[in-house]
């Protein structure tokens, strides 16, 4: 039997275990086939309000969701992506880690999660729909953040 964890990463577990965590997040996006070694994964979990939820299987990733802490507004967080291993894909973990991630945001004072995504991502607008998340439409200021994309749909979920 294989032991399923959900927790989120966040400065101080990153801290605790720096090498494991930059070892399997670097591993993970290689092997989902995504090229994401420009991305200073230490500077961002240390300086950037920056947080990855993850889903594991045993000692591997199986899903994984990074999000942050939107900085004008302190109570609101951002997801900003999530992967799923292609075999791990439609059996909930996303949820999952939604769920987590929820449960994270609401131990520390956030209020909302907001999500852009692609208006031709379905699996993703589904995901959303399916954690209770609500289709807005982003005023203003969340739209000149660098968090918002032409041609997308932000969702939200109070807490």
């Amino acid at each position: 039997m294989h032991a399923i964890k959900s927790f989120v990463l966040d400065k101080d577990v990153f801290l605790k275990n720096e090498n494991k965590y930059l070892d399997l997040i670097n591993s993970f996006y290689k092997s989902n086939g995504d090229s994401y070694e420009k991305l200073n994964i230490e500077d961002m979990i240390i300086n950037k309000n920056v947080f990855y939820g993850l889903v594991m299987k045993d000692e591997d990733i199986i899903c994984l969701c990074r999000f942050a802490k939107m900085y004008d507004r302190k109570t609101i967080y951002c997801i900003r992506q999530i992967n799923t291993l292609v075999e791990y894909s439609h059996k909930g973990f996303a949820a999952l880690c939604y769920d987590t991630i929820q449960e994270y945001v609401k131990s520390k004072g956030g209020r909302k999660i907001i999500s852009f995504v692609a208006s031709d991502n379905i699996n993703s607008k589904n995901l959303h729909r399916k954690c209770g998340y609500s289709s807005v439409l982003p005023n203003k200021t969340l739209r000149a953040t660098n968090y918002y994309f032409e041609d997308s749909i932000c969702y939200e979920k109070k807490i």
